[in-house]
């Protein structure tokens, strides 16, 4: 869909919400749980936290599944916005770019290093630990699979849990992408939500 296309679902406006579909998906995520207040303000509420007033005993297993990722993670929270933004990129979901973009700020990503993810993964600013999960991304992105030098690198900088984890991330936010593009949501507008500009794709 074009930007200028009408989502194929809109996001459902808060006083559509039943009382248990705000219940269903309090508590997974506390920066989310503003917006599910019997009296927050409509009009502040993320597009994906409405997308998801559609179907929210689904939504709530998908956030505490994904809230997880983000709350209680064991891969530092710079690590996971590099994988999240490198998707993003690769599957061109302007949603996530924009939604990550501001997170990845906030986790230590500068500006630079976002300009960078949409690219060829080879900048000479990266280390090896950001060569390897650029490329765990394009890997499951485009092979579902890692392959096994990059496997072997990112066994020397991740743990266990943190390898898994990367694998999560990768795979979870992949899906996300999947279905914002489907359904068409646009970025979050607003004074202090501008729209981010998503580089175009290159050809892997």
């Amino acid at each position: 869909m074009t930007s200028t296309e009408a989502p194929r679902l809109a996001p459902l406006p808060a006083r559509h919400w039943s009382p248990n579909g705000r219940a269903l998906l309090r508590g997974h995520i506390p920066s989310a749980d503003a917006y599910l207040a019997d009296d927050a303000d409509e009009s502040a509420m993320p597009g994906v936290i409405g997308l998801f007033g559609h179907h929210p005993r689904l939504a709530a297993r998908w956030i505490g599944f994904s809230g997880g990722l983000t709350t209680d993670p064991e891969l530092p929270p710079r690590d996971r916005e590099l994988l999240v933004l490198r998707v993003a990129w690769r599957t061109q979901s302007r949603y996530e770019w924009t939604e990550h973009v501001r997170i990845g700020r906030r986790a230590g990503l500068d500006d630079d290093e976002i300009a960078a993810i949409g690219g060829a993964g080879d900048d000479p600013g990266w280390g090896d630990r950001e060569r390897a999960l650029i490329a765990a991304a394009d890997q499951m992105v485009a092979a579902h699979t890692v392959d096994e030098p990059t496997w072997r690198c990112l066994a020397r900088h991740f743990d266990e849990r943190q390898l898994l984890e990367v694998l999560f991330v990768i795979g979870g936010y992949l899906c996300l992408a999947a279905v914002l593009n489907a359904v068409g949501l646009p970025p979050d507008g607003g004074p202090d939500r501008t729209p981010i500009a998503l580089p175009p794709a290159a050809s892997m």
